[in-house]
């Protein structure tokens, strides 16, 4: 009798402590979405991106993340990171690196005059990571600044899938983009920064490879081929409605298997004056 009673205080125990574990992680995964943007700026003649992100960590708390600000009038910044590995070590890297880029940017605002330079800001987020990096994590980006004057958008790419690029022809493909080295591995690596000028009405979409590296139970890969087609048929789509497009998709692919990474998406659409007056007819009209 009394082993029996030993017994269920053991289960009592393991099944209290487990409680607690589950709610410190629900806590953890509130605190880590409400870091990431869940209200994005209105697309105005002044401020003419039309925008919308999400991410769906593959645990409770998960490793990816997504930005986007405007860090000037005119300068619009965006971008998405993937860090290695899962959990509670990944989500305070992700965290990290999040914040000290909003810190390198807000620097930069304050102490020079000239536009910002893509490459120098992630060389200086990635020293920062590389300090006290003990456990070796490392992080993809993909680190944008769009001049919404012109449509002209700086890029770095550090170990991070490249974006496609959706016309508002119809056409869509993935950019150029030769990913450099993930930040938090070497002090001293240099990173390149590339340009791309975009058209009025197109939209850029970028994620982490979590979405296409999606399973089903049959073990296929959801795949940059599947991810491109339905980037073709929602082209015409609002950033909103083309981020829940890929995400609806990828879901009704996968199926009942496990998720086994974050899914992190990004859709952003330039609309200069003329573009945002005609869009509006284009929706009246559909």
């Amino acid at each position: 009798m009394e082993r029996h009673w030993k017994k269920k205080l053991l289960r009592d125990a393991v099944r209290k402590n487990l409680a607690r574990l589950e709610e410190e992680l629900d806590a953890a995964r509130a605190l880590q979405l409400g870091m990431l943007p869940r209200e994005f700026p209105a697309c105005t003649p002044a401020q003419p991106v039309a925008v919308h992100a999400m991410m769906e960590p593959a645990r409770e708390v998960g490793g990816d993340f997504y930005d986007c600000f405007y860090a000037g009038e005119h300068t619009f910044c965006f971008l998405v990171g993937d860090v290695s590995g899962k959990g509670a070590s990944a989500a305070m890297f992700m965290a990290r690196t999040r914040s000290l880029v909003r810190i390198a940017v807000d620097l930069w605002r304050e102490w020079r005059s000239d536009e910002i330079e893509p490459a120098a800001l992630v060389e200086t987020v990635n020293r920062e990571l590389c300090q006290n990096n003990d456990e070796r994590m490392f992080v993809t980006l993909f680190f944008g600044v769009m001049d919404t004057t012109t449509g002209v958008v700086s890029f770095v790419n550090a170990g991070h899938p490249a974006p496609h690029l959706l016309h508002a022809d119809g056409e869509t493909g993935q950019i150029e983009a030769k990913p450099g080295m993930p930040l938090g591995i070497r002090r001293a690596a240099q990173f390149v920064c590339r340009t791309l000028t975009i058209r009025s009405g197109d939209a850029l979409f970028v994620c982490s490879d979590g979405v296409f590296e999606a399973l089903n139970e049959d073990g296929d890969l959801f795949s940059i081929e599947r991810l491109t087609q339905v980037l073709q048929a929602a082209c015409h789509a609002e950033p909103v409605a083309l981020v829940e497009a890929v995400k609806d998709a990828v879901d009704a692919f996968a199926g009942a298997a496990p998720k086994a990474d974050d899914i992190t998406a990004l859709a952003l659409r330039w609309l200069p004056v003329g573009a945002i007056a005609e869009r509006a007819a284009q929706i009246a009209d559909a």
